[in-house]
C-alpha cells in the first residue's frame, strides 16, 4: 500500500498542483465574469475536468516525452520520489478520457474546447511537432491553452461568446504568455543543456523580460478599457495592482539583468498572477 501511495503522490507531483490551482482560478474567473446564474455543480465538474484531469494528463504526457521524470525541479513532493516513467503515458491517457467523460455532461462547447486544448497540449512535447522547441510557438501554445481557452471554458459553461469575453480571454492569454516567458527564462541554462530551443533560450533573459513586460502592459490596458466602458466593475481596478507591481519591479532591475540571469522571484510572479484573478473574481462578487 505504501509503495502504491508513493507512486500516486509522485504522479500528482508531475501533474503540478500549482498549475491546477492557477487554471482553476482562470476557469472560475471566466465563469463568474459571464452571466452565469446556475448552480455550482457544472462549475465544479469543469474545474475537475479541465484543471485537474485535462491539465494533469497533459503534463504527465509531456513528462513522458521529455524524459525528465527525475529532474530536480519537479521532484518536490518528497526528496526521494519513486521512478514512475512506466506509469506516465497510461496515466495521462486515463486522465484525458476521464476528463472528456465529465466534459460531455458540461456541454458541447466545453467538450470541444477541452479536446482542442488536449491536442494542443500534447503537441507541446511530442515529436515531430514538439512546440516547446520552436521559439514563439511555445509561448503561443501556452498562452492559448492555459490562457484564452481556459478562460472561455469557464465562460461558455452558461454563456455565449461576446466582445467582452474575447477581450478578457485575450487579456488572460497575454498574462499567461508573460508568466510562461518568465518561466522559460528561469530554465534557460537547463534548457540549453537539454538542447531545447525555447523562447527564453532564443532571445535571452533581457529581451525575454522586455517581451513579458509588453504582454503585461497589454493585459492592464484591456482591463482599463473594460473598466472605462463599464463592462467591468470599478473594483476590478484592484487586479491591476499586483500586475503593475511586477512590471515596475522588472523595469527597475532591467539594466542589471544579464543573459545568464537566474531569477529568484518566479514564485512571486506566479503568486501575483493568482492574486490578479482573485481580485477580478472578488470584484464581481461584491
Amino acid at each position: 500500500m505504501v509503495p502504491l501511495l508513493k507512486n500516486v503522490l509522485a504522479l500528482v507531483g508531475h501533474m503540478r498542483p500549482t498549475v491546477m490551482v492557477a487554471l482553476g482560478m482562470i476557469l472560475v474567473a471566466g465563469y463568474i465574469l459571464s452571466d452565469a446564474n446556475s448552480g455550482l455543480d457544472l462549475l465544479v465538474l469543469a474545474v475537475i475536468s479541465w484543471a485537474i484531469l485535462g491539465s494533469g494528463g497533459v503534463l504527465l504526457f509531456n513528462t513522458h516525452w521529455d524524459k525528465d521524470a527525475n529532474k530536480e525541479h519537479i521532484r518536490w513532493v518528497f526528496p526521494r520520489m519513486p521512478t514512475v516513467e512506466s506509469m506516465l503515458l497510461p496515466s495521462s491517457i486515463f486522465l484525458f478520457c476521464l476528463g472528456a467523460f465529465l466534459g460531455f455532461f458540461i456541454g458541447k462547447a466545453f467538450l470541444l474546447l477541452y479536446l482542442t486544448a488536449v491536442l494542443l497540449g500534447v503537441s507541446y512535447s511530442m515529436p515531430p511537432l514538439r512546440f516547446k522547441s520552436r521559439p514563439g510557438l511555445d509561448v503561443f501554445t501556452n498562452a492559448l491553452g492555459y490562457g484564452a481557452m481556459t478562460f472561455l471554458a469557464g465562460w461558455l459553461i452558461q454563456d455565449v461568446l461576446s466582445v467582452k469575453a474575447l477581450l478578457l480571454a485575450l487579456a488572460t492569454s497575454l498574462a499567461v504568455g508573460g508568466v510562461y516567458i518568465m518561466s522559460s527564462i528561469w530554465h534557460i541554462e537547463e534548457d540549453k543543456k537539454s538542447k531545447i530551443r525555447t523562447f527564453g533560450v532564443r532571445v535571452g533573459a533581457r529581451k525575454g523580460i522586455l517581451t513579458a513586460m509588453i504582454l503585461g502592459v497589454g493585459t492592464i490596458a484591456i482591463l482599463i478599457l473594460l473598466i472605462a466602458t463599464e463592462q467591468m466593475k470599478i473594483m476590478a481596478a484592484w487586479a491591476i495592482l499586483p500586475a503593475g507591481y511586477i512590471l515596475w519591479g522588472l523595469y527597475t532591475k532591467l539594466d542589471r539583468i544579464k543573459e545568464e540571469v537566474k531569477l529568484k522571484n518566479q514564485w512571486g510572479i506566479e503568486l501575483a498572477f493568482l492574486v490578479t484573478f482573485c481580485a477580478i473574481i472578488f470584484s464581481e462578487l461584491v
